[in-house]
Parts: structure tokens; C-alpha cells; sequence
């Protein structure tokens, strides 16, 4: 999944070996830095394990990566959403908070979503949607 937040981008992905993590990568030292204190912040009141230590790797495409619970990341998001998100313009805040560049950045990511969608290129080949399925608890039967 991509992230495009007033604190960073980052892709978010299933960590290979244990199912409970997921690997949070960005391309920026900031970025990661910003999304790992909003994380602390954040699940302060709950009993959640940090994040790891940020890991930086050179010839990665995204060079700094730092593993986290699912847990972790989507109180993390949760509490963004329902008390943090106070703008009503996204690339306004991207602006106030990261400055010039990345907002034109972000814009150009805006731009080429908006022609790409809005032209059908993209939006008329995926199959209609599903009901999202979440987990039965354990020794439940269907």
C-alpha cells in the first residue's frame, strides 16, 4: 500500500516471515524518522510493541525500512483519521509541513492519478468490487 501523508510517503507491505508485522519503507530519512515518532506518539496509551530501529540500505529502491505491528501502524492511523486530520485541503497541508518541493511533487502524483482515472484508463479494468473479508476467529465455524 501506498501512503502519501502530511509526514511522509511510504509503502507499506506484509512482512515475508511473520504475519502479525508489516515492513513500512520510505525513500526519505525524514519520512521514516516522522512516521516512527507519529507512532510512538500515537499508541502511547495502549500496550503495543515500537517500531524497530530504522535500517538504511543503499541500493534499495526504498532505501530506509522499519518493521512494525499491524496493530501498531493502524491504531497509529486510526488516531490520524479520527483526531489528528484537522485540514480540508490536502496538498495545502502537505505545503505547511513540508514545504514547497515535495507539495509540487505531490501534485504531479495528483495530476497523473486525475487524468489517468478520470480518462477510464484504469479505473475500467479492475473486476467490480468485493465485500472485504475479515478474519473468523479461531474455532468459529462458517
Amino acid at each position: 500500500m501506498w501512503l502519501l501523508t502530511p509526514f511522509g510517503f511510504f509503502s507499506i507491505v506484509a512482512h515475508r516471515e511473520n504475519k502479525h508485522f508489516v515492513l513500512v519503507r520510505a525513500r526519505v530519512a525524514r519520512d521514516a524518522l516522522d512516521f516512527v515518532s507519529f507512532i510512538e506518539g500515537a499508541n502511547g496509551d495502549i500496550d503495543v510493541q515500537p517500531p524497530s530501529p530504522i535500517v538504511e540500505t543503499e541500493d534499495a529502491d526504498y532505501r530506509f525500512r522499519f518493521v512494525a505491528t499491524r496493530r501498531a501502524i493502524g491504531h497509529a492511523l486510526s488516531v490520524f483519521v479520527t483526531g489528528d486530520l484537522e485540514y480540508d485541503n490536502f496538498k495545502n497541508e502537505v505545503y505547511r509541513t513540508q514545504g514547497v518541493a515535495r507539495a509540487n511533487l505531490y501534485g504531479h502524483v495528483w495530476h497523473m492519478l486525475r487524468e489517468g482515472l478520470q480518462s477510464n484508463v484504469a479505473a475500467d479494468e479492475r473486476p467490480p468490487p468485493t465485500r472485504a473479508r475479515r478474519p473468523r476467529p479461531r474455532g468459529s465455524a462458517r
